[in-house]
């Protein structure tokens, strides 16, 4: 018995190229069924009114350790997994495992009617006293190596298969592209890179996510989120020696479409912010008189940023990416009124006011430091407008008011009270500045939350109440 539940799980684990552990017992289990023809087998013993119509008509091997047999339990197997796909897997297992159960008695000095119902009995090797016969040494040496073999396949198959392996021991492009074109919807796919930088020839040894295929190479990410593109093509920054690639953790992969029409970009993609998710933004955008100046660049990162004075081209870029101040250069743009322009260039001095905090989107144990306030952005624009950005001189003007009072450059009051109560009403004098201040304070309020975990139980936590509410056009 031992031999048939090797040699229907092995069978079962190399062919399906799995490591599953419940569709390798499926398949050795479904080893044992070819002989419920027998009652003192272990399925005649399990069903012994199945096993009795057979041994009552037939003899031993035949019907059941047929291509009839296997014909049948496919159909059976499939039909099931037809209503039910979750079941195809076990379908495929039963199918196996069944025909190498009874395959394997081929090698037995009585052989089995294959071709049943002709009585016809298929024995290998012709020669009767080199096949296999039960407690002899021979079956015990097929044992060994069958159990070696065996614990090989369940290894490998456990390591993410046989291409897999081969992929890894010639390190080539080709077969992590396998690797990822195949596992990469279902699961993160980690890159093992060995090369040189390109733009200082330093040496680049270790493990990088890959976000998406990049003509012969890939776009990889870092543990940092730093963005490259690791390929034997010029315009890459990781010159790649070897690459070999693991299957990660599970991981589902969604594409979806969003398309703008005069709507604020900050809170466009601030939907996309999901706890546990990365969120990697491929697109162009067009704009009229866009100041370049202010964008990052980085020589040694992949440009997942591109513009020009009239469009912004993205491709994989991090949403994580600075998303606090997408989120309230969005919220000054539809309440002051602002330019796609003008919203830029707030956009990246709020980065820098961030940065200037130390605190980094990429580093969540920064995120509990005191964020920048008002005042923050204030000298930073200043100090562009010193170093010659005249635009930094019309925002200046632009936001004069709301650098005036005080509320705006006071460090974030506390909410950890059990009642928290703000008057918002002194800044009705100045249309905006309230839903400025009441949508920065919910907020923040609201990253607090997130920042705190899931809830026990989905009760709320605390309950915001807003008076007098005016939407701002």
């Amino acid at each position: 018995m031992q031999e048939f539940l090797l040699i229907s799980g092995t069978a079962t684990s190399l062919l399906l190229g799995t490591a599953n552990p419940a569709v390798i017992a499926a398949g050795a289990i479904a080893g044992l069924l070819p002989d419920i023809d027998i009652s003192t087998s272990p399925a005649g013993r399990v069903l012994p009114w199945i096993s009795r119509f057979f041994e009552s008509r037939m003899p031993h091997r035949s019907c059941t350790h047929s291509l009839v047999a296997s014909g049948a339990i496919a159909i059976v197997g499939y039909t099931a997994a037809l209503f039910n796909p979750n079941l195809l897997n076990l379908a495929h297992a039963l199918s196996v495992g069944y025909f190498f159960g009874w395959f394997a008695d081929i090698f037995t000095r009585g052989g089995v009617e294959m071709f049943w119902p002709s009585p016809v009995r298929c024995v290998c090797p012709g020669n009767r006293n080199l096949r296999l016969r039960t407690g002899s040494n021979a079956e015990y040496f097929i044992l060994i190596l069958l159990i070696a073999i065996a614990l090989g396949t369940f290894s490998i198959n456990n390591s993410g298969g046989i291409l897999t392996q081969f992929n890894r021991l010639i390190a080539s492009p080709s077969g992590v592209q396998h690797i990822f074109n195949e596992s990469g919807s279902t699961h993160l796919i980690k890159a093992n890179i060995k090369g040189v930088r390109t733009g200082d020839r330093s040496k680049v040894n270790g493990q990088y996510l890959i976000i998406q295929v990049q003509g012969t190479g890939f776009l990889v990410q870092s543990d940092d989120g730093r963005i490259y593109k690791a390929s034997t093509e010029p315009d890459a920054q990781i010159f790649l020696e070897e690459i070999t690639a693991d299957v990660g953790r599970p991981a589902i992969t969604n594409i979806e479409a969003l398309t703008l029409e005069d709507e604020p970009i900050g809170s466009a993609i601030a939907q996309f912010n999901r706890t546990g998710a990365m969120v990697f933004i491929s697109g162009q955008l067009t704009v009229d008189g866009l100041e370049t100046s202010g964008l990052p660049r980085d020589p040694y990162q992949f440009p997942v940023i591109k513009a020009t004075d009239t469009s912004i081209t993205l491709e994989a870029a991090p949403l994580a990416i600075d998303l606090q101040a997408i989120a309230v250069s969005s919220i000054l743009r539809k309440s002051l009124k602002m330019g796609e322009n003008q919203q830029g260039l707030t956009l990246n001095a709020f980065i820098s006011c961030y940065e200037n905090r130390g605190i980094f989107q990429k580093k969540q144990s920064t995120w509990t430091a005191d964020p920048p306030t008002f005042a923050d952005l204030e000298n930073e624009l200043q100090s562009r407008l010193e170093d010659g950005c005249n635009d930094s001189g019309k925002l200046l003007l632009k936001l004069a008011a709301t650098f005036k009072y005080g509320i705006f450059s006071k460090p974030q009051p506390s909410i950890d009270f059990p009642i928290v109560r703000f008057d918002l009403s002194s800044l009705s004098k100045v249309p905006g500045l309230s839903a400025i201040a009441a949508e920065t304070l919910l907020k923040q309020l609201f990253d607090r939350h997130k920042l705190m975990g899931e809830i026990d139980g989905k009760v709320p936590r605390c309950y915001a109440l807003l008076d007098e509410v005016k939407e701002v056009k």
